[in-house]
């Protein structure tokens, strides 16, 4: 009878122990990519000023310095903080992608050579609304309407500057500090310089265009107004010219 019940019982095990394998499906759980984007790139190491601490007005201090150890392959590379535009083969501009109510905003130019950034300018408060490329260099359009932030306060000032290839400066245009500009648009005639650029009475959603031509030395030698956003169309002459002189 003992044998009988281990012959049953050694059966039942046998039995159960070969049964094929259940293989359970989670079709809905997560994938991770073989090339996840865990990767770090050090481009997103490059920090701006930031206040720490309103009261005691602490500063973190920019890092820009290390540029100089970003690689093309960083440029090329996806970031989490920068959209990176290229101009040309050997010239990017980094525009921060978010900005943030305690941090200084800003963005970059940076001149390469075949691997590394050799060169670079930081752009504070400013942005680079738009450039374009002439006979002596680089045509930059900067501005700080849509950086300002919440310490680090805007000034509603707009310039025009000119640098050659090595990014130095030849010369800058600045507005008459008297009321905020914003720009628009820039294009090179030649030597001279056409702009478009908002003239903001009160808000971001009114204003007047005016149109400026510099010439070769950067100065101004006409402003004319071409539009405007909920104006009347009937901006003085006299305003135009205490904020853009004509020489």
């Amino acid at each position: 009878m003992k044998s009988l019940v281990f012959a049953l019982a050694f059966f039942l095990i046998t039995a159960y122990a070969c049964q094929p394998e259940t293989t359970v499906s989670n079709e809905s759980a997560p994938v991770m990519p073989a090339t996840a984007s865990l990767i770090f790139n050090p481009l997103d190491s490059i920090l701006g000023d930031k206040l720490l601490y309103k009261q005691s007005g602490q500063i973190r201090r920019n890092n820009f310095g290390d540029l100089l150890k970003i690689t093309l392959s960083n440029l090329e590379a996806p970031s989490q903080l920068y959209a990176v535009q290229k101009m040309d083969r050997f010239h990017y501009i980094l525009h921060q992608k978010n900005s943030y109510s305690m941090a200084r905003a800003f963005d970059l130019l940076l001149e390469t050579d075949s691997l590394k950034v050799v060169r670079y300018i930081a752009f504070q408060d400013n942005r680079i609304a738009d450039w374009k490329r002439n006979e002596k260099g680089w045509l930059l359009m900067c501005d700080d309407w849509e950086n300002a932030n919440y310490h680090w306060q805007k000034k509603g000032r707009m310039k025009i500057l000119q640098l050659d290839d090595e990014l130095r400066e030849i010369w800058k245009y600045e507005p008459a500090p008297v009321q905020t500009v914003c720009g628009r648009k820039i294009s090179a005639d030649g030597d001279k310089t056409i702009c478009l650029v908002n003239l903001v009475l009160s808000s971001h959603m009114v204003f007047d265009i005016i149109r400026l031509e510099l010439d070769g030395k950067g100065k101004c030698t006409s402003a004319v107004w071409v539009g405007g956003e909920n104006t009347s169309g009937d901006l003085p002459e006299k305003f135009i010219r205490e904020v853009f002189p004509v020489q």
